[in-house]
């Protein structure tokens, strides 16, 4: 009988700014885990995917750190017969950032106030979500991930804020995302979804990473308390909220202990806990 084989599958450079030696890093240590325990792995990173080598048949599962939407679908297809993928590829797809924030609206996952806002839209609208957020504000690139700074910009006036709708418009980006700002600590959180794995570090930190340097905006930590339990419980709410087990993302502290999620993404680097982070990831891709 053939042996059935792990498939890991990289993430493209476009879609590891300022982070390609720290995702590779998590891809090969869960591989070295599953080949630890006795399984058979094979690695690729999604520009090359599928490789000639790839079969579905004798496929154990895919552990995957794919983002460009035709390698998605690709492995969608792959979901829909039967291939274990994590993540899930129809919650990557079904999850940028603009729709993301809708569904934890609707789920109670704590987060900023928020709209979205057409990237043309007219003065009277702007200075409606003005009264409605107050400056300053984010302004976030809504329909995918974060490929570089500008996709994600600090806004303190009005001026900044009509220059960053102009710059996403003029790269056809229609609708941004706006976010109120959130004075308190930020946090980054890391977890496994159904492994009890959680982990929390300050950017400014030792072992902590910053992938544009945007904490600035909130200044030094203050080392604000906070329910550390309660934020794993909001953390695995957004999980099961998205469809995505293997997360990370970053939580603003406020001075008197509430949290606020301010960004939630599938399979981030780990980088603070990486050996631990791996061990958690290829327990649950060998759960039965």
């Amino acid at each position: 009988m053939t042996e059935k084989v792990f498939w890991g599958i990289g993430r493209s450079a476009q879609y590891s700014p300022n982070s390609i030696e720290r995702d590779a890093a998590i891809l090969e240590r869960v591989a070295v885990r599953l080949q630890a325990a006795g399984h058979k792995v094979q690695t690729c990173n999604e520009d090359q995917w599928p490789p000639a080598a790839f079969d579905a048949k004798h496929c154990a599962a895919v552990f995957s750190m794919a983002r460009h939407p035709e390698v998605l679908r690709a492995l969608n297809v792959l979901a829909q017969q039967e291939v274990r993928v994590v993540n899930v590829p129809a919650a990557l797809l079904e999850n940028d950032r603009g729709r993301q924030t809708l569904r934890f609206q609707q789920a109670g996952v704590p987060q900023p106030e928020s709209l979205l806002c057409e990237t043309q839209a007219a003065p009277e609208v702007v200075d409606a979500a003005l009264r409605r957020l107050g400056l300053p504000l984010w302004v976030k690139r809504p329909d995918a991930c974060a490929q570089s700074a500008a996709d994600v910009s600090f806004a303190a006036d009005v001026a900044t804020l009509c220059r960053c709708l102009s710059d996403f418009s003029q790269r056809g980006i229609p609708r941004a995302l706006l976010m109120a700002h959130c004075e308190g600590d930020v946090v980054k959180f890391y977890g496994v979804g159904g492994t009890g794995f959680f982990h929390v570090v300050h950017p400014t930190s030792p072992g902590g990473f910053s992938k544009y340097g945007l904490e600035v905006h909130n200044g030094p930590s203050h080392g604000y308390a906070f329910d550390a339990e309660a934020l794993q419980a909001a953390a695995e709410q957004a999980s099961q909220t998205t469809g995505i087990a293997v997360y990370g993302g970053d939580a603003i502290v406020r001075p008197d202990g509430r949290f606020a999620i301010i960004d939630f993404n599938d399979w981030p680097s780990f980088s603070a806990c990486v050996d631990a982070a791996a061990t958690a990831i290829a327990q649950l891709l060998t759960a039965s």
